[in-house]
């Protein structure tokens, strides 16, 4: 057994040292966790290698002599480890603790998380400042990327111990005040935050799954050519406003169109409307002026034996004519209340006809429900692909373990070019 004998035993400070990093490497934390620590002890029934022990960077630091580390480990006071008779295997006396949650509870009691520590600080910095308030078992220096975030995980023997640092109001480290706290707050605290951000992002996507993203920016066209391909569509509805996508065509005969921007595809449409418009006045126009041509033919005896009164009863019908235009048309220009409709609010969800990429088609603004529905469907699409995308991403990761930058198995030799045989 590795310990003291009855009498006082000096030891040096280096010494000291050995035997608090050794014993760490036996305590009940460090085995909790140290996979090969507890896959050599379970292969060699409870004892570890005095040679393996030494690889250890932080005993190597302390020492790479075999014989000052012995000479250091039988002056250990604690009774924890002893030494087999050749000396070259080290085991520990007392059972592992049975990891209950009880147990674990108790631990998490008496061990402090601790920050506001300046990050350049080291690990004997850290343990003079600890140990000031009282005996502990092991000090954790938190680390990102390998470097000390400036917070530590201390644990005390006791937690009374804990519990009279908790109580110091205002604990400071080199006049830099720190955070304190022990392992189930640590615990609680990080449970709240991280289902915060969980419900945060729940609420988002709920959110967003039944919002419309970009008002009046949808149109639907049919009656396409199967032939007509997208960029054509895209191309000309462009010059009215910036297109985001276009669906495929299909059998359907049929696309969606969606705009870049708010009303996107209303002002396209209107834009269409009036190009339509313009292009039937001209035809009217074109047949107004063959219908006063052939007014010249008739004879003049035709025209003067029209009587005066049948003058008058024409002017009268095309009076009450325009009274009656006059009438319908402000009764359509009425909305479902009642009041005039402008001129910017005309209905464009219904259907109308436009000639476009060289066809006559019809065009109408996609609201109410079926904009709804479109949004729906299209945030499913991009989550869906957002996680398609993920899933290659990390095989693309795993890809580049086994394979080179050729793509060539990496535990295979590269194949030879055969040389080329002169003839």
């Amino acid at each position: 057994m590795v310990t003291a004998e009855a009498e006082k035993v000096d030891i040096t400070d280096s010494e000291q040292k050995i035997i608090d990093q050794v014993e760490y490497y036996f305590s009940d934390i460090n085995l909790r966790h140290d996979k090969f620590m507890k896959y050599q002890l379970r292969e060699n029934n409870g004892w570890f290698p005095l040679d393996k022990l030494m690889t250890f960077n932080k005993l190597k630091a302390l020492s790479t002599d075999k014989n000052v580390i012995l000479d250091a480990l039988k002056k250990s006071p604690n009774g924890l480890i002893e030494l087999s008779e050749c000396e070259t295997k080290l085991k520990r006396i007392k059972p592992l603790p049975e990891f209950t949650p009880e147990y674990t509870k108790q631990l998490n009691l008496r061990t402090l998380h601790l920050k506001g520590f300046p990050k350049d600080s080291t690990f004997e910095q850290l343990k003079t400042f600890c140990s000031q308030y009282g005996e502990i078992d092991s000090i954790e220096m938190r680390r990102r990327d390998g470097n000390f975030k400036g917070c530590i995980m201390v644990v005390f023997k006791d937690q009374a111990t804990a519990d009279k640092v908790l109580a110091i109001d205002g604990l400071k480290y080199n006049d830099i005040e720190l955070l304190k706290e022990n392992k189930e707050r640590y615990f609680e605290r990080k449970r709240l935050f991280l289902e915060s951000i969980r419900n945060k992002k729940k609420n988002k996507k709920s959110t967003d799954e039944g919002i419309i993203k970009t008002e009046g920016a949808i149109m639907k066209i049919t009656d396409l050519s199967a032939e007509t391909k997208y960029i054509q569509i895209k191309n000309e509805l462009s010059k009215h406003s910036k297109v985001a996508f276009v669906t495929a065509i299909g059998e359907s005969r049929q696309c969606m169109v969606r705009f870049d921007e708010k009303n996107g595809a209303k002002r396209a449409l209107k834009a269409l409307r009036e190009q339509s418009i313009k292009k039937d006045t001209v035809n009217d126009d074109g047949d107004a002026k063959n219908d006063e041509k052939d007014d010249k033919e008739k004879t003049e005896d035709n025209k003067d034996n029209e009587d005066n009164k049948d003058k008058e009863e024409k002017n009268d019908e095309k009076s009450e004519d325009k009274e009656d235009k006059t009438d319908e048309k402000s009764e359509n220009n009425k909305d479902s209340n009642g009041k005039e409709k402008n001129d910017d609010e005309e209905d464009l969800t219904k259907e109308f006809a436009v000639e476009l990429c060289g066809q006559n088609i019809k065009v109408s603004l996609v609201s109410g429900e079926d904009e709804k529905n479109y949004w729906i469907d299209f945030n499913q699409s991009r989550q869906q692909s957002n996680m398609e995308r993920s899933k290659k991403n990390k095989w693309q990761k795993g890809k580049k373990r086994h394979f080179d930058n050729k793509g060539r198995d990496a535990d295979q030799e590269p194949k030879k070019k055969m040389a080329k045989v002169e003839e």
